[in-house]
């Protein structure tokens, strides 16, 4: 209790309530005690309770200050990234309060506050503060006054209290180049570029760095700020040691490695969202991780002439283009790629990191290592292959080169690694040295991606068959293509080895009146009836009651969904997002069933 508390000064609040209570009962004064449950703030590091004492405050006038800010913002000076966070940091800034910069802690800025002691008031408790012990006004100097200018005295202390945390990280944009001196670091690097921070303080301290950049410098810190999300548990909440939920990064790079924990950092990033992190995020990653170390590896064991990485990229792609030997599945992947540099090289640029990376994982594996590297391997194992051989080596390697120039910035350590084992002992910059790829408008091609598209769906349609019907995974078939005109049968045709190799189909039977075989599964893609014989392949009997039983299960399910849709007081309650799921959950339910019927009549009785 301070010395206001009169006779109660120096005790401690539960003595002091003790004391009274005893003085007003022995004054006969105490009517009752009575019990009260209420919120007791209490301190979340050592659970001590905290209650407000009523202090003298130092506070900062900051309406000039705010309003510049402000206006910093809307005249273009200081753009937003997510620009959703423009409007709450205006409105925070529009109905900012004077701020209270005194805090009374152990480190920081002392407040440049001096007291004048000649005249001490006295009393039972002396007060700490020497503001209560002084009649003279309090004195603003940065350094130490020789008097007072009041009275003349020169028993003069500082303020205790120190400057909020805040005040202080507010000048860091500047002090940290020396000011207030005018030093060549801060002509040099003030103002920055971009800050990049979360949206937690936003209003603590990227709008005080504004503040007092406008009031000091003249110039805002930063003229873009990105603002990304915190992570989370997979629960959602903040992590925490006390809730003991911390994901180790430590732990994550010694189980899945830096360049996945990078990785799912980046990929899981969106723009003004928070990101829900467990170790389960990491498996995916240290796959793709291995996705990409295979394909290097691949490229290394089966290397053709003039593939040695460095150089003018852009010059190499569109060379290997023009190459004598190239093929539609070249073109193809040189037009992807194009158009994969394109849209990562506008996502960065929007600070749209995770969009960015998860552009690059779809063409890393969906369509460089999926599709492109296994239709290569038809000729880049083909030691007779001649000039297409070649032209799949320099297709192969100048894809891959820039496929680890883009991911470079994300997964430094594999992407360096591969490189540097494509040039062994070499000299020069690593990949951190090379120009980053933009895309190639000339390498787009729409023909070769809509030719592509159209034998990518009929495969996909024969691998599909062969899985819904058991076939065995090494085992070879029989295709039969029914097209809907010459064109399409000519494609195809010239096309025919892309089909067997990746449908595993010893023969292929294209043209526009191609009979349905008997005992045949079928599907249509592409404008194209497939129809896959399969007598000798399975077992028809054990197949039909595999089906009827799969076909059951999922006429179940379809029951079900469709009871839970009709359900009035679920279209009513449940989220629109929800509902979406259960909606599309419904139409692949009906597409397996529909495919599962034809299946069954196609194997029919015997």
């Amino acid at each position: 209790m301070t010395s206001a508390a009169g006779k109660y000064a120096g005790l401690s609040r539960d003595e002091c309530r003790k004391k009274v209570l005893e003085d007003l009962e022995a004054q006969g004064f105490l009517e009752k005690t009575e019990d009260y449950v209420h919120s007791v703030g209490t301190c979340y590091r050592c659970g001590v309770a905290v209650e407000p004492l009523v202090s003298d405050q130092w506070f900062l006038s900051v309406k000039e200050m705010s309003r510049a800010a402000a206006g910093a913002t809307r005249d273009g000076k200081v753009v937003f990234y997510p620009e959703s966070w423009t409007k709450p940091y205006l409105d925070w800034l529009d109905n900012l309060k004077d701020w209270c910069v005194s805090r009374q802690i152990w480190w920081g800025h002392r407040l440049p506050i001096w007291y004048c002691l000649k005249n001490e008031a006295g009393g039972e408790a002396p007060a700490a503060h020497p503001a209560e012990r002084t009649s003279c006004p309090p004195i603003p100097a940065e350094e130490r006054p020789p008097k007072c200018p009041e009275c003349g005295g020169t028993s003069l202390e500082q303020d205790p209290d120190v400057l909020d945390t805040w005040f202080s990280s507010a000048l860091w944009p500047f002090s940290v180049f020396g000011w207030p001196a005018d030093s060549p670091d801060l002509k040099r690097f003030y103002p920055t570029s971009v800050l990049v921070t979360g949206h937690e303080i936003l209003y603590l301290w990227v709008a005080r760095m504004v503040m007092f950049g406008l009031a000091f410098m003249e110039k805002v810190p930063f003229r873009q700020v990105f603002i990304h999300g915190i992570v989370r548990d997979k629960q959602g909440r903040k992590m925490s040691k006390s809730l003991g939920n911390v994901v180790d990064p430590l732990g994550m790079m010694d189980q899945y490695g830096t360049d996945a924990l990078r990785f799912v950092l980046v990929s899981q990033s969106v723009p003004g969202r928070d990101m829900q992190i467990s170790n389960d995020a990491f498996v995916g990653a240290r796959n793709f991780v291995n996705k990409l170390w295979n394909a290097g590896r691949f490229a290394l064991m089966n290397r053709g002439a003039g593939t040695e990485p460095g150089g003018d990229l852009a010059a190499r792609l569109k060379a290997a283009a023009g190459s004598p030997g190239v093929e539609l599945a070249d073109l193809w992947i040189l037009s992807r790629f194009s158009r994969a540099a394109a849209a990562v090289d506008v996502a960065i640029a929007e600070y749209n990191l995770a969009q960015a990376v998860r552009t690059l994982y779809h063409f890393v594996w969906s369509e460089f290592c999926d599709w492109y590297l296994e239709l290569a391997k038809i000729r880049v194992l083909d030691p007779e292959g001649g000039a297409g051989r070649e032209t799949a080596f320099l297709v192969r390697d100048a894809v891959l080169e820039g496929i680890l120039r883009l991911l470079h910035p994300v997964m430094p350590f594999v992407t360096e690694e591969i490189w540097e084992s494509f040039s062994p002992g070499g000299t020069g910059a690593g990949l951190v040295g090379r120009e980053y790829p933009a895309g190639e408008p000339e390498l787009v091609s729409e023909e070769a991606e809509s030719g592509m598209e159209n034998l990518m769906a009929v495969i996909g349609a024969v691998r599909t068959i062969r899985s819904e019907m058991n076939v065995p995974p090494g085992q070879k078939v029989r295709l039969h293509l029914k097209c809907a005109d010459s064109k399409t049968a000519s494609f195809l045709s010239v096309h025919g080895r892309y089909l067997r190799h990746l449908c595993k189909a010893d023969e292929a039977v294209i043209g526009t009146a191609v009979p349905k075989p008997a005992k045949s599964a079928s599907a249509v893609a592409a404008g194209v009836e497939i129809f896959v014989p399969l007598a000798g392949l399975i077992d028809f009997e054990k197949e039909r009651r595999r089906l009827a039983k799969d076909l059951e299960a999922v006429a179940a399910d379809l029951s079900r969904t469709e009871e839970r849709l009709e359900n009035p007081d679920f279209r009513r309650n449940a989220p629109k997002e929800e509902a979406e799921k259960i909606e599309k959950r419904l139409a692949e339910s009906r597409g397996k069933a529909r495919r599962l019927k034809e299946h069954l009549a196609s194997i029919g009785a015997d």
